[in-house]
């Protein structure tokens, strides 16, 4: 492992998540503050990832074929105009226009930082190389809510003092980033791969993993900030927190343990506990009573995307060969249409349930259970363990999240014997 540029990398990400996490207590409530509804956050919210499925094969792609510093320091640019665009935006249309900026331009990123580890790690400190990397993100969701925490309402600013973290870590890539002396190129056939491809390619149940694992966990953070303000009147400061969590966990998770378990376990095995581990968190958080419980449960879910993300790249990575880049990007299409899917489905069922839509309607009448909307708070309070107009969306999430990893434990375990 190149030392020197794995630092720079673990820097480089942790400051690209710190700048994340400072906006991560704002962007909810700084996007309703315009007045838009919560189907709009969701396709709001959406609209990221939406990007990054259309171009990060292609910058992946571009990364194996131009090299891997370019590319970072076109996202890094980019990134840091659509951060100071978003926060001096004034409308809704601002907001999608940055948005989709944004998106665009940091498609390149993950892929490329990836693939650069996959080229400077061999088989068997490819997840561990994985892991911190995903600690360093870890640490920018520990730092970024805590110091996003202390803008109060003053939500703009938040996005605004992440540009200039973005652009400072430009700065620094530029200065210090070389590129790596060994890296994997695409041949010219691997080179064609393009987004369709995903759908076909040998490492097709890798990558499922990748979309419903995000699909999952997207939906749980576009409604929770809602979901605990509506419930408990919880707001910044509790989302700052319950990040901070999380973060230390990631840390702790990705930072020390992943790469022996990796080793220890096998790919096949830990995917196999994320996953079920999000069903589980997934399937308890409605049922939480204050601060500390919806704390755990929260974190219980997002162990799951923990353990995921290093361990199905390192899969991914190794089976990949060359191509490093492309086959990444590929994967990272669907962990972004996952955060496409996500994010509209659940904004939907919330939406929809607090207006006691037709949604809301059959659910209720098929638990046969009064509508939430139209029942008094003593009988609220007693339908508050089983299911009500803020629980329903982790139900249809936790069940579709189960149902299809049982499906894709047979392709999983071909892959893993193969």
């Amino acid at each position: 492992m190149q030392k020197t540029a794995f630092v720079t990398l673990f820097v480089t990400m942790f400051l690209i998540m710190l700048g994340f996490g400072i906006i991560i207590p704002h962007l909810n409530y700084f996007v309703m503050k315009m007045g838009a509804t919560p189907s709009q956050l969701g396709l709001l919210i959406a609209l990221y990832p939406a990007m990054q499925f259309l171009f990060s094969p292609l910058f992946g792609r571009w990364s194996d074929k131009i090299g891997r510093r370019p590319i970072m320091l076109v996202g890094l640019v980019g990134n840091t105009i659509a951060l100071l665009s978003f926060g001096l935006s004034r409308s809704l249309l601002h907001l999608f226009l940055a948005r989709a900026f944004w998106g665009t331009t940091t498609a390149s990123l993950m892929p490329t930082v990836t693939a650069y580890v996959a080229d400077i790690t061999d088989d068997e400190h490819r997840g561990q190389g994985m892991g911190l990397i995903g600690a360093s993100v870890g640490l920018g969701f520990i730092a970024g809510p805590a110091f996003g925490a202390i803008f109060g309402d003053l939500h703009h600013w938040s996005f605004i003092t992440a540009g200039i973290v973005s652009g400072l870590n430009t700065l620094f890539v530029l200065l210090f980033l070389s590129e790596p002396t060994d890296r994997n190129k695409a041949s010219a056939d691997q080179s064609n791969l393009s987004p369709l491809t995903m759908f076909t390619h040998p490492l097709a149940p890798l990558f499922l993993v990748t979309f419903i694992s995000s699909f999952a966990f997207a939906g749980i953070e576009t409604i929770f900030p809602l979901f605990i303000k509506h419930r408990w009147g919880y707001g910044t400061r509790e989302i700052a927190i319950i990040f901070v969590v999380a973060g230390l966990i990631s840390v702790l998770i990705q930072g020390g343990a992943i790469g022996r378990l990796i080793n220890r376990f096998g790919e096949f095995s830990l995917v196999l506990v994320g996953l079920l581990s999000t069903v589980i968190g997934l399937t308890i958080l409605p049922q939480a009573t204050g601060f500390l419980t919806v704390t755990v449960y929260f974190c219980l879910a997002s162990i799951g995307n923990i353990i995921i993300r290093p361990t199905n790249t390192a899969w991914v990575s190794k089976r990949a060969e060359t191509e490093q880049g492309t086959v990444i990007g590929l994967m990272n299409s669907h962990l972004s249409l996952g955060r496409v899917f996500g994010p509209i489905t659940s904004g939907m069922l919330y939406a929809g349930l607090e207006k006691s839509s037709v949604a809301s309607g059959f659910l209720n009448r098929f638990l046969q259970m009064p509508d939430p909307i139209q029942t008094d708070s003593a009988h609220l309070n007693l339908l508050q363990l089983t299911i009500s107009v803020f629980d329903l969306p982790y139900i249809p999430l936790a069940a579709g999240l189960l149902i299809t990893t049982l499906l894709l434990v047979r392709p999983l375990l071909k892959i893993w014997e193969s």
